[in-house]
């Protein structure tokens, strides 16, 4: 797995004189392309870190990737910080999210009304949900460090009027290793990414006070959003569709899940079906897939995860779905046949060990019958979007050209193991809708 060595470019600011004081100054002017300035983000940074030092000369701002993520930039600043000290970031991730970048899921949201008005409003509640868990995390939640959420040092919310955008910085973190759908994991790494969504998990059900303090912030305005985003069932079904066409070998069991298209492919109704499954409202994630954790090598030189980012969506739902995004996105086909079940009883016997009150799960028997009937409804939506070209070819688009179809190959075994293993719950089951 090659580190990841984003292009970049820096955006330093010309340091002048001020003609009046004969004292040198940095402009004020915006970092790279976003609504915000150098003293903004100083201002904010020295009321939370409790600091008058300023930004020096050497500061700079640098963009990560091919622009971010998938509603935002993700810039790395450079502080040159002055006078230093060693109490200070000298770094830290710039996380911006703007309307811009939203406009670039146009054709999946259904269009109504004024465009502009609801991509504001989109951007609006996938920053301020993040936000709010960041913020929130380590201060007011107490999530032990071993969970692994990055450092959070400050942000503003959404403004919908002036800035037309939100951000928050947080920890960077050095030398993470890039991990892609393409990559198959190590059984080791994937456990450790098990057990820390686990311990997640158990915290919440410990500290029943994080789910109300969800339910009465406005964080879960992102709710609305995903309405929007999962409510194409024609969309799912197409998916599906074009899938058997593509792979002869999945018709069958494309033809097996037919019937989960009106849940998976509506939001609403994939929450209420998932929440029969979990008898405790908890937070989910809801996109933990092997890339959205930042990875490190251990002591030991081997893959661990570090901490998991890209919390747009995460909200009030059956953490199953986490689980079931981790397992269906970091193992290879044959690691998925033989380690699956061994994976499950390690975040069930995890999870019991760090809850200090009862799980929403009886016996192991019923979490996994649980998890078999989690499993189809969401790799029905999900595992789908490997069969489209487009798709695929954005995500081994940076990867050398000779090594492209390889990579194809191992995105499409990892859906060929969902959708299969997805067919096998629906059939054990007899799921029907």
């Amino acid at each position: 797995m090659p580190a990841y060595n984003p292009e970049y470019f820096h955006a330093d600011s010309e340091v002048v004189p001020n003609e009046e004081s004969g004292f040198i100054e940095i402009p004020t002017e915006k970092i790279l392309d976003t609504p915000y300035s150098w003293s903004l983000v100083e201002a904010d940074l020295q009321k939370s870190l409790k600091t008058e030092s300023t930004f020096g000369p050497k500061r700079s701002a640098v963009k990560c990737g091919d622009g971010g993520g998938f509603v935002s930039d993700v810039i790395l600043l450079t502080f040159d910080w002055t006078p230093k000290s060693t109490e200070l970031p000298e770094k830290a991730i710039f996380k911006v999210t703007t309307s811009n970048s939203v406009a670039g899921i146009r054709k999946t949201l259904k269009q109504t009304g004024d465009v502009e008005e609801m991509l504001l409003e989109r951007a609006a509640q996938i920053h301020n949900n993040e936000y709010f868990i960041y913020a929130n995390a380590a201060e007011t939640w107490n999530f032990p460090t071993d969970i692994g959420f990055p450092k959070f040092y400050c942000g503003r919310e959404f403004d919908k009027v002036e800035q037309k955008a939100g951000y928050f910085i947080a920890e960077y973190v050095p030398k993470v290793i890039f991990v892609q759908y393409y990559h198959n994991l190590p059984i080791r790494a994937v456990g450790q990414a098990v057990e820390v969504l686990a311990k997640m998990t158990a915290h919440v059900i410990s500290n029943p006070k994080i789910v109300e303090h969800l339910k009465n912030s406005t964080s879960q305005g992102v709710e609305e959003y995903l309405r929007e985003l999962i409510r194409l069932r024609h969309v799912c079904r197409s998916n599906l569709e074009n899938m058997a066409e593509k792979f002869p070998q999945l018709a069958k069991a494309a033809k097996t899940l037919e019937p989960l298209v009106p849940i998976s492919g509506d939001f609403q109704k994939l929450k209420a079906e998932c929440g029969k499954y979990c008898k405790a409202e908890l937070l989910a994630h809801f996109d933990y897939h092997l890339g959205n954790l930042l990875w490190i090598h251990d002591d030991a030189g081997d893959l661990a995860p570090h901490a998991i980012i890209d919390w747009q969506t995460s909200h009030i739902n059956n953490p199953l779905i986490d689980l079931v995004r981790i397992l269906m996105t970091s193992l290879s086909k044959t690691d998925f046949s033989n380690s699956l079940y061994d994976l499950l009883d390690l975040y069930y016997q995890t999870l019991i060990k760090n809850s200090k009150k009862s799980i929403p799960w009886s016996d192991f028997e019923n979490f996994v019958k649980c998890f078999e009937h989690v499993f189809p409804l969401v790799a029905t939506r999900m595992a789908t979007f490997f069969a489209l070209e487009n798709f695929v070819e954005r995500i081994v688009g940076r990867v050398p050209e000779s090594e492209r179809l390889l990579a194809a190959r191992c995105c499409h075994q990892k859906m060929e193991s969902a959708i299969e293993f997805a067919a096998q719950c629906v059939q054990k089951w007899k799921m029907n809708f």
